[in-house]
């Protein structure tokens, strides 16, 4: 199936609706992120296909930027960390529109980079840059710490297909940092600055990838190695339980918006813009043979039943990329203390809870690494609209079987 042919259709709707065509919540789910509510609405406005989207984040990010230097030269560094983390965003967001080695791209990720290096000099706590040697090449990460001194709990963040490392910025400072808790985001194989490196994705080497991580972890002294975790989202729930079916010195792992089940339907029926990409991150240009390697090949079948730490799965009742059917049958399938939320009318991005469930995970992360939880957990929640938890076998309630 040539994906590359339908992409007009993507950039059309992007045109119509904007960048909820991809998911319902897409946009919530940035701005949980931290994307600004007023820079997605004015690169909205002013797009009229989703082919003019690398121009317009280009130009508010460097408005941005702009004011971000301002507020620098005034003084008001608070001000100016927020404005530099927003253009990071925006150029970095830019830059992923580019599925192919172009120096436009390279440009739009030192741009991107450049202005989080601003932010990292303007935080108030230590926000670290990090060079991980693998496989001959490395793997590129951010390393957050609290103020506190003393060793520290470590959170691995693990982003999804889409995402760089410089994205969870709001998220380690707003749920980890601030509890006194350190963050490790990273550009895994095939993503942002690791990709831009020449560091490709293959099925295994993600995970072999974060071990390499968690062999630098438990040398800072900062690091308390008997408390080291992850969370992932999107793919990076995939790569999140790849890690933890492979990483014995995890202590819990939780994961949200899907992709526990077959790669069918990200690869062949969903977004082409999915698919084209991951081909460029795993470097294989024919289709026939990506489908060979990584959509038939892509599976947690054999993974899960692996993963012995604290392990959440978070889904949208309706998540079109990962059906719930098929993340029931993998939460089934795991053996260990485990906890399962299935959120009423959300699809993938749960975009209408996508910042309690940030918040909810983080917490319950720090549950696990405190030893909170019996061993023999199960527990299955259906959450419906109106937030009430309905404790039972994470059915939607209108199920009838």
């Amino acid at each position: 199936m040539d994906r590359k042919g339908q992409l007009w259709v993507l950039q059309t709707l992007m045109g119509m609706v904007g960048f909820d065509v991809q998911h319902p919540g897409s946009q919530s789910f940035a701005e949980a992120l931290g994307y600004n509510h007023a820079d997605m609405l004015k690169i909205i406005e002013q797009m009229k296909t989703g082919a003019m989207s690398t121009k317009y984040l280009t130009m508010v990010a460097g408005e941005n930027e702009t004011r971000a230097m301002n507020a620098e030269e005034r003084g008001y560094q608070l001000s100016a960390s927020e404005l530099y983390q927003r253009a990071a965003y925006l150029y970095l967001r830019a830059q992923y529109t580019y599925f192919r080695d172009d120096p436009r791209k390279t440009a739009l990720h030192t741009k991107g980079v450049g202005c989080y290096q601003k932010v990292m000099q303007l935080s108030p706590t230590p926000i670290e840059r990090v060079e991980i040697p693998f496989e001959g090449k490395k793997v590129y990460a951010i390393l957050h710490l609290p103020a506190k001194s003393g060793k520290v709990p470590c959170v691995l963040l693990v982003p999804g297909m889409d995402m760089v490392k410089e994205e969870w910025h709001v998220i380690a400072k707003r749920y980890y940092v601030s509890r006194g808790v350190a963050v490790m985001a990273i550009d895994g194989p095939g993503q942002g600055e690791t990709l831009l490196h020449g560091l490709k994705v293959t099925i295994d080497n993600y995970e072999k990838a974060a071990s390499a991580v968690v062999d630098y972890l438990v040398e800072r002294p900062e690091i308390d190695s008997e408390k080291i975790a992850a969370m992932g989202v999107s793919m990076g729930s995939y790569w999140g339980s790849r890690i933890a079916s492979h990483e014995p010195r995890l202590k819990a792992c939780a994961t949200g918006l899907g992709c526990y089940g077959p790669k069918d339907v990200l690869f062949n029926i969903a977004q082409p813009s999915y698919k084209i990409n991951f081909m460029f991150m795993s470097g294989i240009e024919s289709e026939a043979e990506f489908d060979e390697k990584f959509t038939n090949g892509m599976s947690l079948v054999d993974l899960i039943p692996k993963i012995k730490c604290p392990y959440l799965m978070s889904v949208g009742e309706f998540d079109e990329l990962d059906p719930l059917e098929r993340g029931l049958m993998m939460y089934e399938s795991a053996p260990c203390p485990k906890e399962l939320w299935v959120w009423e009318n959300e699809f993938h991005p749960l975009g209408g809870v996508a910042s309690e469930f940030f918040s909810l995970a983080s917490e319950w992360i720090l549950e696990k690494l405190g030893g909170r939880y019996d061993p023999n957990m199960d527990d299955r929640f259906y959450i419906d609209k109106d937030g009430k938890w309905h404790r039972g076998n994470g059915w939607p309630l209108w199920w009838i079987m």
